[in-house]
């Protein structure tokens, strides 16, 4: 069925804790059912539309490569980049309300720049009408197993907030046994707290800071830092 429509209670047992009991009508576009004034150029990798307060709203994500470039001697270089970007539609007329862009350029071992399959959500955890959207997404140039950066976006209208950080790895103790209901996240509570030997202990697995959410709805943070747990941890 054409332009056909589900129902996404996202996170349902989190959002009631947040607050947001309405659930949000989201629907999925194809490449071709997209506004005519929405133009890219890369692969398509999700488009959404769904309604509130400040009109229709046509989230897309997509991406640009690998691009490799070789080299006369060694590996070749490879880049890749990935974009995301919201409107409105209000009124007949549409405008961008955001956009972010991330890259790897010139990697020559293995680049990974990619959102997180199924993390993208919308929400109204302030219960305002206006839809907030959270976006996950990695990156890294890497050849063996070390941590990638990883950000948590979230946007109500062009406001950004955000969790940066890297990526849990269990691969050896004392990772691969921690209980991780008792793990700190928060690498400014961990540097208060704890003196490192090496970086791979400091930042496993945490967020720099939550400077962003300082003047915002407690709900975002608590809502930011439910998804960076979900996410974070990087299987091998």
């Amino acid at each position: 069925m054409k332009n056909q429509s589900f129902l996404i209670i996202l996170f349902l047992r989190h959002l009631i804790a947040f607050g947001q009991l309405n659930e949000i009508k989201i629907e999925k576009l194809k490449i071709n059912e997209l506004p005519t004034e929405i133009n890219f150029k890369g692969d398509l990798i999700e488009a959404l539309t769904w309604n509130d307060n400040n009109g229709k709203n046509v989230f897309i994500s997509y991406s640009i490569g690998p691009i490799i470039r070789e080299q006369d001697y060694g590996e070749p270089f490879v880049s890749k980049e990935i974009f995301a970007e919201q409107y409105v539609i209000s009124n007949n007329v549409i405008k961008l309300l955001w956009d972010i862009t991330d890259f790897k350029k010139d990697c020559p071992m293995h680049v990974e720049v990619e959102f997180i399959p199924n993390s993208n959500s919308v929400t109204d955890l302030d219960s305002n009408g206006i839809t907030e959207t959270t976006i996950v997404y990695k990156y890294a140039c890497r050849s063996d197993v070390s941590l990638a950066d990883m950000k948590v976006l979230m946007h109500e209208n062009n406001n950004k907030y955000g969790l940066r950080g890297h990526t849990l790895i269990r691969a050896w103790k004392p990772f691969n046994t921690m209980d991780l209901t008792k793990y700190e996240y928060n690498l400014e509570k961990v540097i208060e707290n704890t003196t490192y030997t090496d970086n791979f202990s400091k930042y496993n697995g945490r967020y720099s800071n939550t400077n962003d959410f300082k003047n915002t709805p407690h709900q975002f943070l608590d809502y930011a830092i439910e998804i960076w747990k979900k996410y974070v941890e990087e299987k091998y």
